[in-house]
């Protein structure tokens, strides 16, 4: 059967609503083509727009409804299966590291207020504020002493893991209370555990190390925490420090110095400075005396 189509209007052959879809269809392809936009980019723009606008807007209030109410018990029914689960677990080994980085680099350098919102933010400078109101400056000089003498030298960030415990205050608060975690170092003398350089050894130190050792016939301790500094080598018996200077020892004269009153004045011991440019250009001639600056 053929139908003739000629001299009628698409609405006469389709219906009003059905004409005026395929018109504006096609006034759309028109103006794709003549301005050069294409399928892809009209579809992430029609995205866009659709995500500024509520679900009342998009889908009216009935069916917006409706979806509130499944995203809701799709919500409930995944926290329900995460409930009590680590991040390792939820995602695997790989995955979870990932996400705590993200999460960590988000928070970087965020002020409370922008970490948690202002409530949240609130209460938790409140509790930081109780707490530390207990601790006086001679308390946590007395509790970071207790850390040093039970568990040795430590990372400024295991401040925290001692202060669960209630033997030192959290980091905050000593920062109210001394101005500075650099303070409690300086009264107390002990020093943070600094894990860049905790173990770095001098390329020549351990084989100096090792003539001291036979040339004076006792145990050298390497890398030996005494007076709350790091020392090369340490001879209990002997109460004497030897400290290797590697060559950018020339450019610290001045904190070595310092740093040489300290320890003596806490355990009155003898230091020995070997130069390592020395003991290299004598190598035929390994005596510790001619080491010594």
């Amino acid at each position: 059967m053929v139908t003739y189509t000629k001299g009628k209007t698409w609405e006469k052959l389709y219906g009003v609503e059905q004409a005026n879809l395929m018109k504006k269809n096609l006034a759309e392809i028109t103006r794709r083509k003549f301005k050069g936009i294409s399928k892809s980019e009209e579809h992430k723009q029609k995205i866009i727009k659709s995500s500024s606008r509520t679900y009342e807007e998009r889908m009216g209030f009935e069916k917006s409804q409706q979806m509130k109410q499944l995203r809701s018990l799709q919500m409930q029914e995944r926290n329900k299966n995460i409930r009590g689960k680590t991040y390792k677990e939820i995602y695997g080994e790989e995955k979870a590291k990932e996400k705590i980085e993200n999460q960590r680099q988000k928070l970087l350098g965020k002020t409370y207020e922008q970490k948690y919102g202002g409530e949240i933010a609130k209460q938790r400078k409140e509790k930081i504020s109780k707490a530390g109101k207990k601790w006086t400056t001679e308390k946590l000089i007395a509790g970071y002493k207790q850390i040093v003498e039970q568990n040795g030298p430590i990372l400024r960030s295991e401040i925290v893991n001692f202060a669960k415990k209630g033997i030192i205050s959290y980091e905050q608060a000593i920062i109210n209370e001394l101005g500075s975690l650099d303070k409690l170092v300086e009264i107390t003398g002990i020093e943070f555990k600094q894990p860049k350089l905790l173990g770095r050894k001098g390329k020549n130190e351990e084989s100096i190390l090792n003539i001291i050792e036979q040339q004076i016939g006792s145990k050298v301790l390497r890398n030996y925490y005494v007076a709350g500094k790091w020392v090369d080598g340490y001879v209990p018996q002997l109460n004497t420090i030897f400290e290797v200077d590697e060559k950018y020892h020339q450019y610290r004269q001045v904190q070595d110095r310092i740093r040489e009153e300290h320890i003596k004045n806490n355990i009155n011991c003898n230091i020995i400075r070997i130069n390592e440019q020395t003991f290299l250009n004598n190598q035929n001639n390994k005596v510790i005396n001619d080491f010594i600056k």
